[in-house]
């Protein structure tokens, strides 16, 4: 009796493993971690009694059951600052984001002056499966940060005004 149970146990055992891996590939594809890119919301430079500091303020909404963890490197020979995002996998749900965007957390990021040599550096950032550069850093001999960013295209943005004429 015993011998005829066990290749029903094992049948069901090795039934129960492909549905978990099926099921896991399914979720995988759906969550899709390896296309979710965090956004920069802000940067700005915050000057502080013990010097300048520059400002990342990230957005950030990943899928479901992942925690992201940003972090920045700092290149004096290419002279580049990388924004960094690692993504954690299946995070415990009670950690969940809320779906309303208004109460999604912003992350910061400050990168203290000190760190950096004067001189200019470009501010890079991973998306979409390439290094972007979203602005230009300054660092003058006395330690203070100037801040210009770019768009999309990487044309510098004009920070003039356009006037409307008068309609009258």
């Amino acid at each position: 009796m015993i011998m005829k149970r066990r290749p029903a146990l094992l049948v069901c055992l090795i039934a129960c493993l492909c549905c978990l891996l099926v099921g896991g590939v399914i979720v995988l594809l759906l969550t899709r971690p390896w296309l979710y890119t965090a956004h920069v919301r802000e940067i700005s430079v915050l000057p502080t009694e013990e010097g300048d500091l520059l400002k990342v303020a990230l957005f950030e909404h990943p899928p479901w059951s992942q925690r992201c963890d940003h972090s920045y490197s700092v290149n004096r020979k290419s002279r580049t600052i990388d924004l960094l995002s690692t993504y954690v996998i299946w995070e415990p749900f009670a950690s969940l984001p809320d779906s309303n965007e208004e109460t999604v957390p912003d992350f910061t990021i400050l990168i203290p002056a000190e760190r950096l040599t004067p001189g200019s550096y470009d501010v890079r950032h991973f998306r979409n499966d390439q290094w972007t550069v979203i602005g230009t850093l300054q660092q003058d001999d006395q330690g203070r940060l100037t801040w210009e960013p770019r768009d999309v295209r990487g044309k510098r943005r004009n920070r003039r005004l356009l006037k409307l004429p008068d309609e009258g």
